[in-house]
């Protein structure tokens, strides 16, 4: 199976949805905002394994300060003062590492 990623822009430049090709959540939709509280864990079981690690690891990013996650797409808001020129490249990482197990440059990364 092909590993994509498509990453969509918003109106709103403070969002970005990352379409990927594999399951990454167990649950129809979850919200997570920052900081993840005790009462997060519930939820993060909900979207399995794969997908809590995933949201853990994107609220660790600094300038992450929202994600919705279903199960082939996560979509992420970033704070005023952060840009996306700086934070993608880090989001991407993550995902890749995270869902395919593997760095960005084994992953087909389409802009929308």
């Amino acid at each position: 199976m092909n590993r994509l990623i498509r990453v969509e822009s918003h109106p709103n430049s403070r969002v970005r949805d990352f379409h990927i090709n594999r399951v990454v959540s167990q649950s129809v939709i979850e919200h997570f905002m920052r900081p993840l509280r005790d009462s997060s864990e519930s939820y993060l079981t909900k979207v399995g394994d794969p997908g809590a690690e995933v949201v853990r690891s994107l609220m660790r990013l600094p300038g992450v300060t929202e994600i919705f996650i279903k199960p082939y797409e996560i979509g992420v808001h970033i704070s005023e003062v952060h840009d996306w020129d700086s934070l993608e490249p880090s989001v991407l990482r993550v995902l890749c590492t995270k869902v395919f197990g593997t760095d960005p440059d084994d992953v087909q990364i389409e802009h929308k």
